[in-house]
């Protein structure tokens, strides 16, 4: 599924029914404002707080699509659409850390162990960020997970299990597909 040495990478985005006519319009904005209202602000603000200071953007300021199509399609809400990502400004993450964290997350009000392991998922997050072309070069695929090549240099994870693309800019290049399942 690795798509060589393009500059644009198709991505995909799965969207509820009611986003999907303001996506058309718009495009794919930041999720902190959908449908004119703020969401998870407090938990993309916990992710900034352990921000690093080598990324220069604030996650709340992002775009996310599955860099796979399968796992678009798995997560169907109902539409789904297709972006070309210019891979010189987009990076990717493991979207299952990003899961990890928001549990621990919204369990950090229970104790400070609680505390410690939402800080220490929100860092694991961050340093599973890599630039997309970084991604491109020394990625491969075995047809569900990602796994750095044995020439790669030393950033980044090893494994990627879901390759999630974060874009900190919005995305008007979509359009609509229809999902195999």
């Amino acid at each position: 599924m690795l798509k060589g040495k393009k500059r644009f990478v198709k991505s995909f985005h799965s969207v509820d029914p009611t986003d999907a006519q303001a996506i058309r319009k718009a495009g794919i904005v930041p999720k902190k404002i959908i449908r004119g209202k703020p969401v998870r602000t407090s938990f993309y603000n916990f992710l900034d707080r352990w921000r690093p200071k080598t990324i220069r953007f604030r996650i709340s300021d992002c775009t996310f699509f599955y860099f796979d199509r399968q796992y678009a399609e798995r997560d169907n809400r109902g539409e789904m659409f297709e972006a070309e990502i210019d891979s010189k400004k987009a990076f990717v993450v493991d979207c299952n850390l990003t899961s990890v964290a928001i549990i621990h997350f919204s369990r950090r009000e229970t104790g400070a162990r609680e505390k410690r392991k939402a800080e220490y998922a929100a860092k694991v997050y961050w340093k599973s960020c890599i630039p997309m072309e970084y991604f491109l070069k020394y990625y491969e695929s075995d047809g569900d997970h990602w796994y750095k090549k044995k020439f790669a240099p030393e950033q980044g994870p090893n494994f990627i299990d879901i390759a999630e693309v974060v874009c900190p800019h919005p995305v008007r290049n979509i359009h609509k597909v229809k999902a195999n399942s």
